[in-house]
């Protein structure tokens, strides 16, 4: 959405349609991982038999991928770098509820299920410690370091 919008929130011609879409972009980019946050938690309080349950163990993993964000936007504003401590243990907690949901669906079913489920965790918590080190890596203070480290 954000590829497509952009000429039309650069448009000096409409400034109240530039407004109500950076509106809209930033209520999607706080919402994003809160949804996915409660989808998760929803699917551990499941009650349904874990037979009829198998594929939910996949899901929760690939809720970990969706978690890590999109490989372009890390952070809408540059004050959004500093929340990384938050990012990381969002990722525990996640990371642990997702372990729980493939524990609880996926021990007992299909091994190959298990490992594509396993395998998809494992990417999802690299993407999500990639985010939280591009978060870190981009505040303002890091990149005052970094800067200071090159001068003569």
């Amino acid at each position: 959405m954000l590829l497509l919008t952009e000429w039309l929130r650069q448009a000096t011609g409409w400034p109240l349609l530039s407004s109500a879409l950076t509106c809209a972009l930033w209520l999607l980019y706080q919402t994003a991982d809160n949804v996915a946050i409660y989808v998760l938690g929803h699917m551990s309080l499941s009650c349904r038999p874990r037979e009829q349950q198998q594929l939910m163990a996949f899901w929760a993993s690939l809720l970990m991928v969706h978690l890590g964000g999109q490989d372009t936007v890390t952070a809408y504003t540059m004050e959004d770098n500093d929340l990384w401590m938050r990012h990381l243990l969002t990722l525990f907690v996640q990371a642990a509820g997702a372990a729980y949901v493939l524990y609880k669906y996926a021990l007992n079913g299909s091994k190959a299920l298990l490992a594509a489920s396993v395998l998809m965790l494992l990417v999802g918590v690299g993407k999500y410690l990639e985010r939280i080190y591009a978060l870190k890596s981009s505040r303002l203070r890091s990149l005052k370091e970094l800067l200071e480290g090159f001068q003569m």
